[in-house]
C-alpha cells in the first residue's frame, strides 16, 4: 500500500457519458466525472510494463497510477491530470479490501497537426 504522502497528484477519474451530436451532424463522446482523488503517478517498471503489454500492442509508455478505492472504477475509465489523459487498461485491488486501487494505464498520445501546403511547388 502506498503512503498517502506519496499521492501528490490531484486527478479526475472519468467514465464514458452519452454520445452527443454536434451542429455539423458529427457524434462526439462525452465523459462524466466519477470522482477526484489524490494519486501517485509513475512510469511503469519493466515488470509492470510487461504485465500491461500481454496481449496488447502499445506504442505509448505505460504508467501506474495508485488511488484510494473508488467504486465503479473499471477499464472503461480514464484519468485526467493537468491536461494529460491516461486510459485505464487494468484495475487491481491489491489487498482485496477496497482500500486502494492500482491502475495500469497508457497515456493518450496527442498528435500534432501539420498544416497542409496549398498551391503547387
Amino acid at each position: 500500500m502506498i503512503s498517502s504522502g506519496l499521492r501528490r497528484h490531484l486527478v479526475t477519474i472519468e467514465t464514458p457519458g452519452d454520445r452527443e451530436m454536434t451542429g455539423d451532424g458529427d457524434w462526439i463522446d462525452t465523459w462524466e466525472s466519477l470522482g477526484t482523488r489524490m494519486a501517485a503517478i509513475a512510469p511503469a517498471t519493466a515488470h509492470q510494463a510487461e504485465r500491461i503489454r500481454q496481449g496488447t500492442v502499445t506504442a505509448t509508455r505505460p504508467f501506474v497510477i495508485t488511488v484510494s478505492y473508488l467504486d465503479g472504477l473499471t477499464t472503461l475509465a480514464r484519468v485526467v491530470f493537468s491536461g494529460r489523459v491516461f486510459h485505464v487498461l487494468d484495475v487491481e485491488d491489491p489487498e482485496l479490501r477496497g482500500i486502494e486501487q492500482v491502475l495500469y494505464c497508457a497515456e493518450q498520445e496527442v498528435l500534432a497537426t501539420v498544416p497542409l501546403e496549398t498551391g503547387t511547388p
